[in-house]
């Protein structure tokens, strides 16, 4: 029986291959349990966001106040304008850019940091249960995290260049790449590649569930208010911000459902490890090399339209004492420009 009987790999390949996910009825009651049972953690992750950035953002105004006074920037903006700021040295348009990279860098690791962290509540509620420990594991995967991100938006901005299609298509098979880097410890590379597999092996299944979800999105956050905004008017302030609360928590009861529904297709399938994404990279590489062409194509053209206007300025405007004095040389490009002063006008 052994000499005839496939591994236990394969066999278990072609039993999944075979099969189907669960009922959508189970997904979406696993969606709601999840859902109750991580609502906290998840608006209390919310707040915690909101207070850091704003404290990051009042600590960066505190510290340009300080170099402003101890520079005397303001006191420079107040007698010269915007002047001043140009006049105080290029220190302090330094200060200013490295303040706004600051916050930029700041506000890349920790908003990833917080997007891996609703992904581990949801993901793993009973090992992340405590605010400090999400946002410990979170960092420690942020690198793995922007990384995944970096290469997806290396495939996206490919198939851009191709239209609306491929851009859909790349979409749907990397829906499970943050997933997989979270909850599965996957480098960023091979979960794409996972993803990739998982998605072709149960493509109709995910696009339904999926489907489902859209529209039900589109109901509570397009429809039904729009309809009650029909019905009464004056209900547009309240509506606004029951419109803000409902699209936070729709916001989490789809994160729930696309967790849910990953578990149930990594459950589902065995990947091969051997699995590649050629036709993502076929069409990313056509589509960068198609960008790139209609870029320089672009490029040359914008130049030589400037070039020709440049060469056309003479003939409309004939280089007379009253408008330049020598304004073009012999190529035709500018040499040296001197605006007019009108008579009875005295130069300062």
């Amino acid at each position: 029986m052994k000499q005839i009987a496939i591994s236990q790999k394969a066999e278990l390949s072609l039993v999944n291959e075979a099969g189907s996910l669960p009922p959508i009825k189970d997904l979406f009651e696993e969606s709601w349990n999840l859902f109750k049972k991580s609502l906290l953690n998840l608006f209390l992750l919310t707040i915690f966001s909101i207070a850091v950035y704003f404290g990051v953002i009042i600590l960066l105004g505190v510290v340009f106040l300080l170099f402003g006074w101890i520079t005397g920037l303001f006191n420079s903006l107040g007698t010269s304008g915007m002047n001043g700021l140009f006049n105080n040295g290029p220190i302090s348009i330094l200060v200013a850019i490295l303040l706004g990279l600051l916050f930029i860098g700041f506000s890349i690791i920790f908003g990833s940091a917080i997007q891996i962290g609703t992904i581990l509540i949801v993901g793993k509620p009973e090992e992340t249960y405590k605010l400090g420990q999400v946002m410990r594991r979170s960092f420690g995967l942020v690198v793995g995290y922007l990384l995944a991100y970096m290469i997806e938006s290396f495939f996206l901005i490919g198939g851009l260049f191709l239209f609306i299609f491929p851009v859909f298509y790349i979409t749907f098979l990397l829906a499970f790449v943050s997933y997989e880097v979270v909850l599965n410890n996957q480098k960023a590379y091979e979960a794409i590649k996972r993803s990739a597999f998982m998605v072709r092996a149960r493509f109709g299944d995910i696009f339904f569930r999926m489907f489902i979800l859209i529209l039900l999105y589109i109901i509570v956050e397009v429809f039904i208010p729009g309809i009650i905004q029909k019905i009464e008017p004056r209900t547009g302030f309240l509506l606004g911000i029951l419109s803000f609360l409902t699209n936070s928590l729709v916001g989490w009861f789809s994160l729930c459902y696309s967790v849910c529904l990953y578990y149930q297709v990594r459950k589902s399938v065995v990947v091969d490890e051997k699995n590649s994404i050629r036709t993502i990279w076929i069409i990313t590489i056509l589509g960068w090399v198609i960008g790139i062409f209609f870029f320089l194509v672009g490029a040359i053209l914008l130049v030589k339209s400037i070039q020709s206007g440049l060469m056309k300025y003479p003939s409309k405007y004939p280089p007379s004492g009253n408008y330049f004095n020598n304004p073009y040389n012999n190529n035709g490009f500018f040499n040296q420009i001197t605006i007019p002063t009108p008579k009875g006008v005295e130069t300062l």
